[in-house]
């Protein structure tokens, strides 16, 4: 739960810390198939290239050891990936 202490509203944030086990920690063979073709690339058998977010599935951590199944890069556990963009410092003065 966010700051208004309710599921599922905006505030929500579950995208993975930089710290959490689960990035690098899949396993590619369990990444189910594009048949909806998220990508619009026309191929449909590929493993899903998008997580939740619209983002990239499949982004390497350089600085995180692949504790997952598969070739690199290796697929976060859970519905987001975090690439390397998303774990620029924000700090939060105003």
């Amino acid at each position: 739960n966010g700051v208004d202490d309710v599921l599922g509203t905006p505030d929500d944030n579950l995208d993975l810390q930089v710290t959490s086990p689960a990035i690098d920690a899949g396993n590619n063979a369990t990444v189910p198939l594009d048949a909806a073709d998220l990508d619009d690339d026309f191929r449909t058998t590929e493993a899903l290239p998008l997580d939740i977010d619209f983002n990239a599935r499949f982004a390497n951590m350089p600085a995180i050891t692949d504790t997952g199944n598969g070739s690199a890069p290796i697929v976060d556990l859970g519905a987001y990936e975090v690439s390397p963009s998303s774990l620029i410092f924000k700090d939060s003065f105003e």
